[in-house]
């Protein structure tokens, strides 16, 4: 199973990590558990359709669970 996790990017540098504590902290107990996950960082001010996909408004910190066929 893939994990992809959707979190704040810092405002000004889209391509760094941002300053949401939430997302922070799911990310460090994923290194430390070793979990295996893709990171998509989002401009908070220029929201993808991300959150329209999924169908549940924006959340800070997204996990979208993918079945990966062996």
């Amino acid at each position: 199973m893939a994990l992809e996790v959707v979190v704040k990017a810092a405002l000004g540098a889209p391509h760094l990590l941002g300053d949401c504590l939430f997302s922070q902290r799911v990310l460090l107990t994923l290194e430390e558990k070793k979990v295996p996950y893709k990171l998509h960082l989002i401009n908070l001010s220029d929201k993808p359709s991300v959150s329209e996909e999924l169908g549940l408004g924006f959340l800070l910190v997204i996990c979208r669970f993918k079945e990966v066929n062996p």
